[in-house]
């Protein structure tokens, strides 16, 4: 995977060029141009580096959390409807598909990079609308609550019991069983 990761991480601006010629092909799609990229390239390494670059990294997983909470409270600045950063993820995934399969032969690797892609995707969508809401969610008291909470709940970073140890109180909290196996 380190392969995959380098070469997204470093690749960030073709990613970008996929998903602005996705936006172009779907008429629904209604960024405005001057708000189109925003934080994304952010998005992109974070997301990576969560996914297929550190997908045991904890510190990885908050990266990814905060720059998708960034994004959501970017869009809510801009007037942009939160319905939109569903839209901007789902195309968000294309791109990258497009990108990996135009530069990797077509392989179990890349299926497995994008399973876990999908992984992060997911999290950093829910991520996406609580920084949409942060202020309604501050007020309520539950920001740092629910930002451990979307932080944690990676699949990745679950043990084979179902918790994830720094929540569960283990002596051992900032590691994970060596022997997991990834997708």
């Amino acid at each position: 995977m380190k392969e995959l990761c380098d070469h997204m991480k470093g690749h960030v601006s073709q990613i970008l060029v996929e998903w602005e010629q996705l936006v172009r092909e779907e008429p629904w799609f209604s960024l405005p141009p001057e708000h189109r990229i925003d934080s994304l390239p952010d998005v992109i390494i974070s997301l990576v580096g969560a996914s297929v670059c550190e997908p045991l990294d904890r510190e990885a997983h908050r990266r990814n959390i905060e720059a998708a909470c960034q994004h959501g409270s970017n869009r809510r600045k801009q007037g942009i409807p939160e319905h939109l950063i569903f839209t901007e993820y789902h195309l968000l995934r294309h791109a990258i598909w497009r990108f990996l399969t135009a530069n990797f032969r077509p392989s179990e690797r890349i299926t497995q990079a994008m399973l876990r892609i999908d992984s992060a995707i997911a999290l950093a969508t829910n991520a996406s609308m609580w920084g949409y809401y942060r202020d309604e969610i501050q007020a309520l008291g539950k920001w740092e609550e629910g930002m451990k909470r979307i932080a944690h709940s990676s699949p990745f970073l679950i043990d084979d019991a179902g918790a994830v140890p720094e929540l569960r109180g283990d002596a051992e909290e900032s590691r994970l069983r060596p022997d997991r196996n990834l997708p």
